[in-house]
């Protein structure tokens, strides 16, 4: 989607939101603004789940990278979000679509899991005592990574669309308001990044020297015109 939307559910008082995209390819002031306003959500409402949409075909190419992207940005924001038994795990909820390019994708969405974990687990057990620590840093955080997608597989927190079926969606959506409220201070602080601070300061900056020269200055020039003419 182009723009945020809000879409009224027909659950009583709930609203599934439509979240500005992450690493916004329109550059640094966009991705602030994102930063921003995800922030602010969750400080004016009650955010009951958060459910990152991830299309199947993710899952099938370059070695599932796409997906550690994805759950990448999402970390950035929800820093202990893959750390071993953390709240907000059980407030996390996995939606995948574009499924049909793979039959019965459901029944084989945790054997791919599995592997993938079992690959990264595998290569932290090869790396040499002489590695850098950053390669072994690297591994821990996708073993973390995939262990949390087994774990939200086994807790039935994954589901895959299927929008024609009704009693399904609605399971799905109860699971959503029924799961413990995502508190805030589970979430980074954007402006906590030097880069969002150089930024905003550029735009306050901006904002201060457009008010000086277009509205401020030109009235202290015009202000002794019209005291004369009193």
């Amino acid at each position: 989607m182009k723009e945020s939307k809000l879409i009224e559910a027909d659950l009583d008082k709930f609203a599934v939101c439509d979240c500005p995209g992450f690493a916004d390819t329109r550059g640094l002031d966009f991705e602030m603004v994102v930063a921003l306003s995800i922030s602010n959500a969750f400080r004016v409402a009650d955010v009951q789940s958060i459910v990152l949409v991830i299309p199947y075909m993710s899952f099938l190419v370059d070695r599932a990278n796409p997906v550690l992207r994805a759950l990448k940005n999402l970390q950035a924001i929800l820093p202990d979000a893959f750390k071993k038994g953390h709240a907000v795990q059980r407030s996390l909820f996995l939606f995948i679509t574009k499924h049909a390019i793979e039959p019965d994708a459901a029944m084989h969405l945790k054997k791919r899991l599995e592997t993938h974990l079992r690959d990264e687990k595998d290569r932290l057990s090869k790396l040499k005592s002489g590695s850098p620590i950053s390669a072994r840093l690297q591994i821990q955080e996708k073993v973390g990574i995939w262990q949390t997608l087994v774990n939200l597989h086994d807790a039935k927190q994954v589901h895959f669309m299927d929008i024609e079926n009704k009693k399904k969606v609605r399971k799905m959506l109860n699971q959503y308001v029924t799961c413990p409220v995502v508190q805030p201070n589970y979430l980074s602080n954007p402006m906590e990044k030097s880069e969002c601070q150089r930024n905003f300061s550029k735009h306050i900056k901006l904002s201060t020297d457009t008010w000086q020269s277009l509205i401020i200055q030109p009235y202290m020039n015009e202000l002794p015109r019209e005291i004369q003419e009193i």
